[in-house]
């Protein structure tokens, strides 16, 4: 349906963002240019960050069961990132830990089922309702979640990974969940910020969205006001 036509948003991550401690849910800024004239090889190794090199690279829906937690420790040293708030609520964005698993699967499961963000069908695709699924797709590379600096609530989640293999794979793909109770209260302008900062760290060079439905306003209008571009 028209309402589901598809807008591909992307932009270079050079430059991103300043190397602050955290990164606030106010607005971060970048500009659009156009830097990926010049061949992507030799050196391979100049452009991937390191574990897509060789036989591990994968694309943005393929993978193998992970943790979440590639390139974390040696990359992102900082984390977890505090400071912010989300509905009056002491937030931080950290890597997912294994007890967070399984929210993190059911954020996944609500937003399939709902068919407004996600490109997959609940009734033939069924690989998100299982761990092994989910761990293939939202945990293959990196993950990380928003939680509840006091409660430990999972209150939003998000995955940085290449979106596609071999010397493409400076350029990544990232999926986001706000959590449907705290909607509409800056979490999701929250995680783009940090993800932002943290693909730049990981080493990639760009962020490609494959699939930004026209339905799902809010992301449209988050997204072109951080300077990503329709493509």
């Amino acid at each position: 349906p028209r309402s589901l036509a598809r807008l591909l948003l992307a932009t270079l991550l050079l430059p991103l963002l300043p190397a602050a401690a955290f990164l606030p849910p106010s607005l971060h800024r970048i500009r659009s240019a156009h830097r990926f004239q010049q061949p992507l090889y030799p050196p391979l190794d100049h452009y991937l960050p390191n574990s897509f090199k060789g036989p591990a690279m994968t694309s943005a829906y393929g993978g193998t069961p992970g943790d979440g937690l590639r390139d974390v420790a040696e990359r992102l040293p900082y984390l977890p990132l505090r400071g912010g708030e989300v509905d009056g609520k002491a937030v931080e964005i950290g890597p997912f830990k294994e007890s967070e698993w399984p929210d993190g699967m059911a954020l996944l499961d609500r937003e399939i089922e709902d068919g407004r963000s996600w490109p997959f069908e609940a009734e033939t695709w069924g690989g998100y309702r299982d761990m092994e699924g989910f761990r293939a797709y939202f945990l293959s590379h990196s993950a990380f979640v928003v939680r509840g600096v006091e409660s430990g609530e999972v209150m939003g989640a998000f995955y940085v990974k290449p979106n596609f293999p071999g010397r493409c794979g400076h350029i990544c793909n990232g999926g986001f969940i706000v959590k449907e109770e705290h909607r509409g209260k800056g979490m999701g302008r929250l995680m783009a910020a940090c993800f932002l900062r943290i693909a730049r760290d990981l080493g990639y060079k760009a962020s490609y969205f494959n699939l930004v439905f026209a339905n799902n306003k809010a992301s449209v209008r988050l997204w072109e006001s951080m300077g990503f571009t329709r493509v």
